[in-house]
């Protein structure tokens, strides 16, 4: 997957309701790479989020596959089939995704986390420092300080997640470099 991250500006979209908030959808369809996580891809066959998402999508990253198959049968004539799919899970079903993520990376992240699980868009992150972007902006994630815009949950207790350490892990070892650029 070198030459899907290699010297290119990226852009990973999360799922913050935050984002809503903001007009970066030009700057966003302005990389050369997008991806987009989980049901976040919904965001692309809707025009009026343009504005705050944009709709450009090369790569659209998820844990499970059942992502897709928890969408309608109306959302799903909708998503293009053109988009290359990663799976970040440890049991990929190969016969449904273009790559995944190697177990090797996942377990240099998973035993930091454990006995918490590791989100997809935090595995995202890590994933893309194996190789040499020009440029990672990231939007849309603020560690459930919003929620998740199609989650309809109020505490975050019970998603198995540790937001506070990757976001501290984060700052540290992704946004302390010029590569990586939150954007809030």
């Amino acid at each position: 997957m070198k030459e899907w991250f290699d010297n290119k500006s990226i852009a990973i979209i999360g799922n913050a309701k935050s984002l809503f908030d903001k007009n970066y959808g030009a700057e966003i369809d302005s990389h050369d790479v997008v991806i987009r996580i989980n049901k976040g891809i919904e965001i692309c066959t809707k025009p009026k989020d343009y504005k705050t998402h944009g709709n450009k999508v090369d790569i659209w990253c998820f844990n499970l596959y059942r992502s897709l198959e928890n969408f309608d049968n109306d959302m799903k004539k909708q998503i293009p089939q053109k988009y290359k799919r990663l799976q970040m899970n440890y049991n990929p079903d190969t016969s449904k995704f273009d790559s995944s993520i190697s177990e090797s990376v996942l377990n240099e992240i998973k035993n930091m986390f454990a006995p918490k699980k590791i989100t997809t868009g935090f595995r995202i992150l890590h994933y893309i420092t194996k190789f040499n972007p020009k440029s990672v902006d990231v939007y849309g994630f603020d560690w459930k300080e919003t929620p998740t815009y199609y989650i309809n949950y109020k505490s975050n207790a019970d998603q198995g997640h540790d937001y506070k350490k990757e976001k501290e892990y984060c700052f540290k070892h992704y946004f302390n470099t010029s590569k990586f650029t939150l954007k809030v």
